[in-house]
């Protein structure tokens, strides 16, 4: 630690009261130097090591017992010098004062004496939630450098600052990443079903688990990507996943082997467009409902079943409702802000 203002930052990190500038101030020390943010990971280990109270001292007990272990007899202790024994408010007993200084102490030592002693200690730093909002999209960058592009109702889960063994971020939804490289920490993606696992790349994720689309497909950018099935034993194989290939897990089951494909279909989508081959129609209305923030009605919960072929541009609802139309031979109608197929008459 340099000076005495990053102490600050951190020591406000830890009590949680940094205000945005310092946030973004310890961001930038953090970035500065791989070293530095070991260096505070260790720190909020030992800040987050759970209080224990002391026991109170049986000083009486324990003499009983010296004396017993000595062979003394009790009737040749003089008894007219008893035995005084500290105050309950003495300095022996009374610790709850000094906790906090203790606790300070340690955030020194660490950085002084013995910065990876603690490595022991695996408290779980608390996470953020980021929701995405219908007819949106929205870019967030992490403490890490690594950059996340999120799609209209999509969550991110995620620390404020990467404290432990790895990088990890909890995405329900579809999200596009570029991680920062960083071989001593590795970056992980989980998502309910699937378990993603990178040291630095550029891939995509889509995992929305709806009934009509349960699969979790992961392209490739750049780089190299593992994807296995999480709490599956029965389907633990991992596959991995290079420049440039696909993979798909399905419920209770192992990851598809990677097959090439046009990445660029794959991340359409950060231009609001997106290339459906052989999808159920609900899947599609589904994401047209994100993108433009409009419900969508179907005359028979069967259609959403139907399957379909479709490019879709960024160009006005109605438009591409007209296209599915066609295509399903329905009409479609537009009431108070929703949109209403019917069978064609």
């Amino acid at each position: 630690m340099k000076n005495s203002h990053e102490w600050d930052l951190i020591l406000k990190y830890l009590e949680n009261s940094l205000s945005s500038t310092e946030r973004e101030k310890l961001y930038k020390w953090i970035r500065s130097d791989q070293q530095n943010q070991k260096t505070l990971q260790n720190i909020q280990k030992i800040w987050n090591t759970p209080e224990i109270e002391l026991p109170e001292p049986r000083l009486e007990l324990a003499w009983q017992k010296c004396i017993q272990a000595a062979g003394i007899e009790t009737d040749s202790v003089p008894q007219d010098r008893p035995l005084r024994f500290p105050e309950k408010n003495s300095f022996i007993l009374h610790n709850n004062w000094s906790k906090k200084i203790w606790r300070y102490a340690a955030v020194i030592l660490v950085l002084i004496l013995i910065p990876f002693i603690f490595s022991l200690f695996t408290e779980t730093p608390p996470l953020k939630e980021l929701h995405v909002l219908k007819a949106q999209k929205m870019e967030v960058t992490l403490s890490d450098g690594t950059r996340i592009n999120l799609d209209a109702g999509s969550t991110l889960r995620y620390p404020e600052i990467f404290t432990a063994q790895v990088r990890q971020v909890y995405l329900s939804g579809e999200g596009y990443f570029e991680v920062t490289p960083n071989p001593d920490q590795p970056f992980i993606v989980k998502t309910d079903n699937a378990l993603i696992r990178v040291l630095g790349t550029k891939f995509n994720v889509r995992s929305w688990h709806k009934n009509l689309d349960p699969r979790v497909t992961v392209a490739v950018l750049e780089g190299n990507v593992s994807l296995r099935a999480e709490n599956q034993p029965r389907a633990s194989r991992k596959v991995i996943i290079s420049a440039g290939q696909i993979s798909e897990l399905l419920p209770n089951e192992a990851p598809s082997l990677p097959r090439p494909a046009n990445i660029l279909k794959y991340i359409s989508w950060l231009d609001r467009e997106m290339h459906f081959e052989n999808a159920p129609l609900g899947e599609v209305l589904d994401q047209l409902e994100r993108w433009y923030d409009r419900d969508i009605f179907l005359p028979d919960s069967a259609l959403v079943h139907n399957r379909v072929t479709l490019f879709i541009e960024d160009k006005p609802l109605t438009e591409t409702l007209q296209k599915i139309a066609m295509m399903n031979n329905l009409t479609l109608e537009e009431e108070n802000d929703k949109f209403i197929f019917s069978y064609r008459k």
